[in-house]
């Protein structure tokens, strides 16, 4: 709405679209391969919160950008499993870590990270040992149902931060 008296809208409108696009939208969007979002961080933050739900959505093929931050997800499951960040990235050959291998599968799963990419957020230098955590992972998850549960209320606590960050409208 350009003007509260319902007879000038249609001038007002007009105007307003004769007047062209401003430099930086036209600049924005003669771009290529960037989010179609327009607007301060905050802003970008606030949509990627509030549409959280439709992340990785094949219909929808910026969908990725509305996935969670590999942050929240750490710290979700630090909070979850009751340890501190640097005692869940700690890695010792022949023992399971079950925080770091659920923050692993989880931040592959939810932010929709490359393997490499993921072993750089973990200090993994080996991609392929990203991929033998995340299927350890998978198949324990069919064999226990008590993980599977764990993985859900992560997920959900994750959601959850995902929603209350969202500045009111």
């Amino acid at each position: 709405m350009l003007t509260p008296v319902k007879k000038r809208q249609r001038s007002a409108y007009i105007d307003f679209v004769s007047k062209g696009e401003p430099e930086e939208v036209e600049g924005f969007y003669s771009l290529k391969n960037l989010p179609s979002i327009l607007g301060s961080d905050l802003f970008k933050e606030s949509i990627r919160d509030k549409f959280y739900d439709l992340a990785n959505q094949p219909e929808i093929p910026e969908s990725k950008s509305l996935a969670p931050d590999v942050e929240k997800v750490i710290l979700a499951v630090c909070d979850f499993y009751g340890v501190s960040r640097k005692e869940m990235l700690v890695s010792r050959r022949g023992s399971e870590n079950l925080p770091r291998d659920v923050s692993v599968y989880l931040v592959r799963h939810l932010c929709h990270m490359t393997l490499p990419c993921v072993g750089m957020e973990f200090g993994i230098k080996n991609y392929s040992t990203v991929s033998s955590i995340v299927q350890r992972v998978k198949s324990r998850i069919k064999n226990d149902k008590q993980l599977s549960k764990e993985l859900n209320m992560i997920m959900k606590a994750v959601a959850k931060s995902q929603k209350r960050t969202c500045p009111p409208y």
